[in-house]
């Protein structure tokens, strides 16, 4: 039987992992600020679109998930 509990919970716990020792260090500010918090929606899909083209070439050339 599928619990979504469980697996959001593991999800989460691998999330907050991620962002404490990946994201914090690579794109917070000195001053504590998100880089991304002054961010319009619209650069927030542009982001998002380069991303997703970086993602379809690696896999599509590899045929490996990587980021």
């Amino acid at each position: 039987m599928i619990n979504r509990l469980q697996d959001w919970e593991k999800f989460n716990l691998q999330m907050y992992q991620h962002i404490e020792k990946y994201t914090k260090a690579q794109y917070d500010n000195p001053d504590g600020n998100d880089q991304v918090e002054n961010w319009t929606s619209e650069d927030c899909m542009q982001a998002i679109k380069k991303y997703l083209a970086r993602f379809k070439k690696c896999f599509w050339t590899t045929g490996k998930l990587c980021h």
